[in-house]
């Protein structure tokens, strides 16, 4: 299914380019990553789909174009293309919209997010 990207919305990319913040891995994170193979496999959440993304906070539409989501929602992720601003359908109520992609965790950033509380508590 093609993507349309002919949309009539006005973000402004360079106001939130100069809001992101760029994270270099430490030498300690990729000598980490040498050691995943190790590590036992993680707890799957029956609640989390891989085919989709979820919105990480509450985000409320403000110009046409954009979608409004709750915090947890289940989306399908139709175009990353653009670094700011992600095109996404709530599965919920099937609203398509931008929101920011700073907005978005992936489903493997959920069972991170979802093992860590487990393993704290």
């Amino acid at each position: 299914m093609p993507i349309n990207r002919d949309h009539n919305l006005s973000i402004d990319t360079e106001a939130a380019a100069r809001n992101q913040r760029v994270v270099d891995p430490s030498p300690e994170d990729l000598a980490d990553e040498s050691d995943d193979d190790l590590s036992p496999s993680p707890i799957i959440d029956e609640n989390i789909d891989f085919s989709l993304v979820y919105a990480l906070h509450d985000f409320k539409a403000t110009v046409e174009g954009q979608t409004t989501v709750d915090k947890g929602d289940s989306l399908t992720l139709l175009d990353d293309s653009n670094s700011y601003w992600w095109l996404v359908k709530v599965v919920k109520n099937e609203d398509v919209g931008y929101i920011p992609a700073e907005n978005i965790e992936t489903p493997y950033e959920r069972l991170a997010r979802l093992n860590k509380r487990r393993n704290v508590t």
